[in-house]
């Protein structure tokens, strides 16, 4: 994907929101292109937000629409780091597979974009706990991955599920989720909602993606969701295994613990009663080990 025109769009709304007010370094996974060539009036109005438009030559803004995403994040301010296992444009070698992030790198970068790189890697784990452990408390990621369509572009497409219980199990504050309806005509980005599908028709043959901002709440270590709506069918104490039990809610559900935290006492009995014939007839059923 890239940085498209649609991606700089946002760049402009949120800045002059305030987001980019303590954000002064950005690491990429994959060393991106920008593709703003036919959209030079939206990094011009995006670099002019910024403050960065005034001295800027055509041939200056030429390599910025299309170009290394480098220039593009270097022209709004920001010190850039990428990673790609290719190395190239100085990136980083480095294996979102297998690779662990080096201690000194770890919490260290204010932003982290993701825009068309973890479909293409096998291990979502690794490459999920590599960008949680980049980014610093307060600081932020950017993903944008295929949503519908996309065949055999990659290996996965991401659900709003996903991104609801990844934030849901770390903490991370959902800042937004978007729509791009047709990645070939990605100048707009639309509020995510699970309404829009009684209003789109959204074909294998179209490549739309979901654009999610999450903010880094915690200094903690990184924790998988397991999507609660399937708890009571599994066998075995799962509550020992993961570190929080997310729902799929509009915008993540927070864990079982943290709901009985909240209990009265009546509604805490009543939950820990149902906990226990839930287990008491598995057990019996021989479903418990």
């Amino acid at each position: 994907m890239g940085l498209t025109s649609g991606t700089v769009s946002l760049f402009t709304q949120l800045n002059a929101e305030g987001f980019f007010d303590d954000v002064g370094s950005v690491i990429e996974f994959g060393a991106q292109t920008t593709r703003c060539l036919y959209s030079a009036p939206t990094m011009k109005k995006c670099l002019a937000s910024f403050g960065r438009l005034e001295g800027l030559t055509d041939k200056e803004l030429g390599r910025i629409c299309k170009g290394h995403s480098r220039d593009f994040y270097e022209a709004i301010g920001m010190e850039y780091t990428s990673l790609d296992a290719s190395g190239k444009g100085d990136a980083i070698v480095f294996d979102l597979n297998f690779d662990t992030v080096p201690e000194e790198q770890r919490g260290k970068f204010d932003l982290l974009t993701n825009f068309g790189t973890s479909e293409h890697v096998f291990n979502q784990y690794n490459t999920f706990k590599a960008a949680h452990d980049f980014v610093r408390k307060g600081g932020a990621f950017m993903h944008f991955t295929p949503f519908l369509g996309y065949v055999d572009h990659g290996y996965y497409s991401l659900q709003p599920c996903f991104y609801n219980d990844l934030a849901a199990a770390n903490g991370y504050e959902i800042l937004g989720m978007w729509l791009n309806p047709d990645g070939r005509h990605d100048a707009y980005l639309i509020p995510w909602s699970r309404d829009i599908l009684k209003h789109l028709s959204l074909q294998a043959t179209h490549y739309s993606g979901l654009f999610v901002l999450m903010r880094q709440t915690r200094d903690e270590e990184f924790k998988v969701p397991l999507q609660g709506r399937y708890e009571d069918t599994f066998a075995g104490d799962f509550e020992a295994s993961y570190a929080s039990i997310a729902g799929s809610g509009e915008w993540g559900v927070v864990s079982h613990q943290a709901v009985m935290d909240a209990l009265s006492g009546f509604d805490l009995q009543r939950e820990l009663g149902k906990r226990y014939f839930s287990k008491l007839g598995k057990l019996l059923t021989g479903h418990w080990r």
